[in-house]
């Protein structure tokens, strides 16, 4: 049989009929079409190629497998049974997607039989299973951690369980399967996505299951209500009708004897995260519970109605924009490839819905939180990224895209190569659409590639580079170069570097005359090399290689033909009397900004966010005329006010943790050996000494 297959596609009818041999009378049938499935079934599947195909033939395979799994069942035959589950297993090793899941599932529901043979055959297909897909029994429960849970869930609810005993049983049994070593450990994973399966049955039943996971857990039933209420309410709006999310609440609210209004302020930010997590997959459900949400709250900007603009909506949601974004950070860096895809769509639909006035004024904090995304080369993956970068070029105000531009081009210079079409178009809309708002910053674009795809694009760019082929003026060139190489960015930073290098290669005849031919250096090249020595305090490797390939390119210079003292007279250390002097503020505020824009990392980012926040509030510094902090204020320029002006109201906090003895180490000891780790140590310990009443 199998030799036909290679050389042929198989059509439904013929796959129909070929199924039916899954539940043939005669044993030797059964057990040999168990053994080839699922070479037969990997063969038709790398052949064709039609999606729509595919898609009808997984359909059939899953209704092919449910029919098959539960006539075996319902005849009572073990051997039977154990070929279905043999068949399922092979036939989920060449599986992808919903057919995967199916044969998940059924051989978890083959697992719990009380037939041991039958749950040896299961537990060591499930083990193929993942074996095949290389991964580790537990990655492949949170893979499918969902329908597994709904799964467990109903399972138990259809055996009817009369303590919490009977209930810790079938944990431990799941716990096994998917080798977790702790079932504490594997219950308090499973308890945001089992719990809302648990509420909508609101049966005697329900309280079994929910003694047992307290039980486990060792906390109370209200307590695990409470803490748990973002997945449960988020769940019930996007899956369940209004009476049935209405029933949910009425008895989690007598299960906690809390009002609602409790609930909701008990997890204010994380209600409101949980939702936007799935605005891209169901939008108009998220709208309505958010909705609920506002009302709740008071907060429908005075009119009492439920919302329903998107206006409205977004007005709602700006001062917890910020929130979303840290919530999102952590999604993309600890969860997994779906839920990180997942989190992304989301944020389009959010940028989409928010409008340019909200999202220009977190940009930073979004680029941030993109360049996430950046790092995720997983298939599929990157076309979302372009998805979401796109969105945000076309959501911010046009006059305050151009100061980004050239960290946008350089942030999607990587994406280029994975996604071509995509990013041109980006950088279409960039350069040549908004041309004539943008062309001011085109000079700074020098690093785009030359491409056959960018064709056009360099076409315009070449008017405006100030680059080797364009620029006589050899100082013009250093101009440039030097205000790139202290841009905030690093990966600036790095093409700016790279520029350089090329400038002074190319210009080795010009460097000579000018270090020979004059008694004295232009203070230009002074401040080039004191800019270039300086960096070389620069963490990333790849920095300080391009400084030092910069340096070799100009060349042994005699130190003291350089004016290094005026180069570096403007760093100079400025004392203050106190902390309260306005100038200290002033310059606080200013070396915080300075952090948060050059920030590679979102956490420092967010760190760097929270202390601005701090340090706003204790000078009182606003934007209100009369307020004791505006003079303050008033101080700043302009592109430092935007950042500011989305400080005010946010609402960082610091992660509480005990405090510990931090050792004050000696420089190059155990707790010091590197420069960083000295200073870090330092500073907390001295943090230690600072009285709370005195700040």
């Amino acid at each position: 049989m199998l030799p036909y297959f290679v050389h042929n596609k198989i059509c439904e009818s013929m796959l129909s009929v070929l199924m039916q041999l899954l539940i043939d009378p005669d044993p030797v049938v059964r057990r040999k079409f168990s053994e080839i499935i699922g070479s037969i079934l990997k063969l038709q599947f790398e052949k064709e190629r039609n999606a729509k195909i595919l898609e009808k033939l997984d359909e059939l395979l899953i209704t092919s497998l449910k029919s098959a799994l539960l006539t075996s069942k319902d005849s009572g035959n073990i051997d039977f049974q154990k070929t279905v589950i043999f068949s399922i297993g092979e036939l989920g090793k060449v599986a992808d997607d919903g057919l995967l899941l199916i044969s998940v599932i059924s051989l978890l529901e083959a697992y719990m039989t009380s037939i041991p043979s039958a749950k040896v055959v299961a537990f060591s297909k499930l083990k193929e299973i993942a074996d095949s897909k290389h991964l580790k029994m537990s990655d492949l429960f949170k893979a499918y951690k969902d329908p597994v849970c709904k799964f467990l869930a109903e399972f138990m609810f259809t055996r009817n369980l009369q303590n919490v005993s009977d209930a810790i049983i079938i944990f431990e049994e799941i716990r096994t399967v998917f080798g977790y070593n702790d079932l504490k450990l594997f219950i308090n994973h499973i308890q945001s996505t089992i719990l809302p399966y648990v509420v909508c049955r609101e049966t005697g039943f329900s309280l079994i299951l929910l003694s047992s996971l307290s039980v486990i857990l060792h906390v109370e039933k209200s307590e695990l209500l409470i803490n748990n209420f973002p997945f449960i309410f988020s769940h019930f709006v996007r899956h369940c009708s209004k009476a049935e999310l209405e029933k949910a609440l009425l008895f989690i609210q007598r299960e906690t004897n809390l009002e609602l209004g409790s609930l909701l302020r008990c997890n204010y930010q994380p209600i409101h995260n949980e939702l936007l997590l799935h605005l891209s997959t169901h939008y108009e459900q998220v709208f309505s519970g958010l909705a609920i949400l506002a009302l709740k709250s008071g907060d429908t900007s005075g009119t009492n109605s439920v919302i329903v603009h998107t206006e409205d909506m977004a007005n709602y949601l700006q001062p917890k924009l910020l929130g979303f974004l840290v919530f999102f950070d952590a999604q993309m860096l600890k969860s997994s490839m779906d839920d990180k895809k997942l989190a992304l769509e989301s944020l389009v639909s959010i940028m989409e819905l928010m409008g340019p006035r909200a999202v220009t004024a977190v940009r930073f904090k979004l680029m941030a939180t993109l360049r996430i995304a950046l790092r995720f080369k997983d298939d599929g993956f990157p076309k979302i990224c372009c998805k979401a970068w796109n969105t945000f070029v076309r959501s911010i105000e046009i006059s305050c895209l151009g100061p980004l531009l050239n960290q946008i081009v350089v942030a999607l210079l990587p994406l280029l190569e994975v996604e071509p079409v995509t990013v041109s178009e980006i950088f279409h809309f960039l350069i040549i659409e908004k041309r004539s708002y943008l062309s001011e910053f085109f000079h700074d674009l020098y690093f785009v590639p030359e491409t056959p795809g960018l064709q056009e694009i360099n076409a315009v760019l070449k008017n405006y580079n100030e680059n080797p082929s364009s620029i006589t003026d050899f100082y013009s060139l250093l101009c440039h170069s030097l205000r790139g190489i202290s841009h905030e960015n690093l990966e600036v930073r790095l093409h700016a570097l790279e520029q350089l290098k090329q400038v002074l290669h190319i210009n080795q005849t010009a460097i000579h005359e000018h270090l020979l031919g004059r008694e004295t250096v232009d203070n230009l090249l002074s401040n080039l090399v004191a800019t270039l020595i300086s960096g070389c305090r620069e963490p990333d490797t790849r920095i300080r290689t391009a400084l030092g390939e910069c340096l070799g390119e100009l060349g042994a210079i005699d130190p003291g033909r350089l004016d290094m003292k005026s180069a570096s007279s403007k760093e100079t250390v400025n004392f203050y009397d106190s902390i309260d002097n306005e100038d200290f503020a002033f310059a606080l505020i200013q070396e915080l900004v300075h952090s948060f824009l050059a920030a590679d990392d979102c956490g420092i980012q967010d760190c760097s966010a929270c202390a601005i926040q701090e340090v706003l509030r204790y000078y009182k510094c606003s934007n209100e005329k009369g307020s004791s902090g505006n003079h303050l204020w008033n101080r700043f320029p302009p592109d430092i006010q935007e950042i500011l002006v989305v400080l005010f109201h946010s609402q960082y906090k610091p992660l509480i943790r005990s405090r510990k003895k931090f050792p004050v180490p000696l420089y190059q000891s155990k707790m010091g050996s590197t420069f960083k780790d000295w200073t870090k140590n330092w500073f907390y310990s001295l943090l230690q000494k600072v009285k709370k009443d005195n700040p």
